[in-house]
């Protein structure tokens, strides 16, 4: 990736070091870890805290072993027992050079148990190469970690990302399956000097029966945990493509969950009942129902609210 500012790299925040952390406590194992760039350690006392009581790990020993970057962190919390950083130049002591807008070496395919990409992916500009390099170098198995902008952070990277170009990459055609993604709200641009707001489970549109939208007022992350199922060499032997343009090209009726057929209800109500208002007021009525519902946190049909926290 191209070198950045300093106080803008790339690192575990208090979000993504809980997340890791449940990670392992579910079984995932980190004994080789790759990181996307060195990756700086910016959680905090308090959540340090939070972590050793929840994950039954010494207090102490994690406050003490605090610095600048990760690698202790990642070594006492995940029990890695090595941890390879890969970055385009060596200027913050990464163990691999290389960009990864082109191909890595083949002697790195399937490597590694886990890939941590910290807030790197949206910084290089050929994302399907270096996307399908991570997918490459984990063993089968193995598990992905990407961490990055999905919203209202429009200059920070090349790139902020929808939910669906990941449900549709890390899927069995392309040896993947998604176990977690997340979406969590920042109260502030950068999210290292910032708590967040809420965290939201996303559904996959797929399987929602609706594009997956948003139209909020503050920066937003997606805490992604795909598994390798099985090993590809070439993971896109077909681009992927969105699900809502497959079904109509396939002509496919729509197929609602059970979520989806009670807000159609819904909708089908306030349709009747628009039917008896002026059109300027419906229309009014129905920009702000879709700002409000439809391309918000509140519709359930594309998240469910995991956390609150002020």
């Amino acid at each position: 990736m191209l070198r950045i500012l300093q106080g803008l790299e790339m690192g575990i925040i208090n979000e993504t070091g809980l997340f890791l952390c449940q990670a392992r406590r579910d079984g995932v194992s980190f004994r080789t870890t790759l990181t996307l760039g060195r990756q700086n350690l910016y959680v905090d006392d308090k959540t340090l805290r939070q972590i050793a009581s929840r994950f039954n790990i010494e207090t102490s020993a994690l406050l003490n072993e605090k610095s600048r970057y990760a690698e202790a962190f990642l070594r006492r919390t995940l029990m890695a027992e090595t941890i390879t950083s890969l970055d385009y130049s060596d200027y913050e002591g990464a163990d691999i050079s290389h960009d990864m807008n082109v191909p890595t070496p083949e002697h790195l395919e399937e490597k590694f148990d886990a890939i941590i990409d910290g807030g790197t992916l949206e910084h290089v500009f050929n994302f399907p190469v270096a996307i399908s390099n991570c997918m490459r170098l984990i063993k089968s198995g193995g598990r992905m970690f990407i961490f990055t902008p999905a919203n209202n952070q429009m200059g920070h990277g090349f790139y902020q990302f929808s939910p669906e170009v990941f449900f549709r990459t890390f899927c069995p055609s392309n040896g993947f399956e998604i176990e977690r993604m997340i979406a969590v709200e920042f109260r502030h641009m950068e999210a290292e000097y910032g708590s967040f707001q809420r965290q939201y489970i996303v559904r996959d549109p797929d399987r929602a029966g609706a594009r997956v939208t948003l139209r909020n007022s503050h920066p937003v992350a997606l805490m992604i945990q795909a598994m390798k199922v099985s090993h590809k060499s070439r993971p896109f032997e077909r681009y992927p493509q969105q699900s809502d343009y497959l079904k109509v090209w396939d002509g496919k009726s729509r197929e609602h969950s059970a979520v989806a057929d009670r807000s159609d209800r819904f909708d089908s109500v306030l349709r009747h009942l628009a039917r008896r208002l002026p059109l300027s007021i419906r229309k009014v009525l129905a920009l702000n129902y879709h700002r409000y519902f439809t391309h918000s946190f509140r519709n359930r049909t594309s998240y469910v609210p995991i956390m609150n926290r002020k």
